[in-house]
């Protein structure tokens, strides 16, 4: 399926550092749109959602219950702080996400979204599923971190319908984020089956 993307990213207003990040790894066919959010904010938050980037990308080619076994490994017994992530993969066969902590995903109107699991990476690791999603051509799903409002994310969504994926990505941050928070979100099109 073709993917067209954008993601934005805000740090605690006032800060210059953020702890949240907004992946894409691509690897042969499969696509995989990972987001971020480290514990706190700041530059110790930061260093977290780097370290996570970086394992995120070194493990392109591992199936996603791997991936955040890596990605908890690489903050257990360290300074770093833990982190929530979800991660939507994509490849000529369907679509998965995985989820820890509080991360959202927003579809279609009636479409079933998946949920992250309870815990945090790097101190409490649940057993890692990762859940089939029925993704249609012709639509948007969105991923965000807890720094966007639940309660304004339906709103956000259709004043952004018509916007490309980055400046829908950049508008729902202006009009639904926490301003106590870093924050981040993912918008994803899909396209025709390719």
């Amino acid at each position: 399926m073709i993917v067209t993307s954008g993601a934005a990213v805000r740090p605690y207003q006032g800060l210059s550092s953020c702890g949240d990040a907004a992946v894409h790894v691509a690897y042969k066919q499969q696509q995989r749109f990972v987001l971020i959010d480290a514990l706190g904010h700041g530059p110790d938050a930061e260093k977290t959602a780097r370290r996570l980037t970086e394992v995120v990308r070194e493990t392109a080619d591992l199936a996603l219950p791997e991936v955040f076994a890596r990605c908890g490994a690489a903050l257990t017994g360290t300074t770093l702080r833990g982190a929530a992530m979800g991660a939507l993969e994509v490849d000529k066969s369907g679509s998965w996400f995985t989820g820890v902590g509080n991360i959202d995903v927003y579809g279609p109107k009636g479409a079933r979204r998946p949920v992250c699991l309870p815990g945090t990476l790097g101190r409490r690791l649940p057993r890692i599923k990762t859940m089939p999603v029925e993704i249609s051509p012709g639509t948007r799903w969105v991923m965000v971190s807890d720094g966007l409002r639940a309660r304004d994310m339906v709103a956000a969504m259709e004043t952004t319908r018509q916007l490309p994926p980055r400046e829908a990505a950049t508008r729902l941050i202006e009009v639904a984020a926490r301003a106590d928070d870093d924050a981040s979100t993912w918008v994803l099109d899909f396209g025709a089956v390719q």
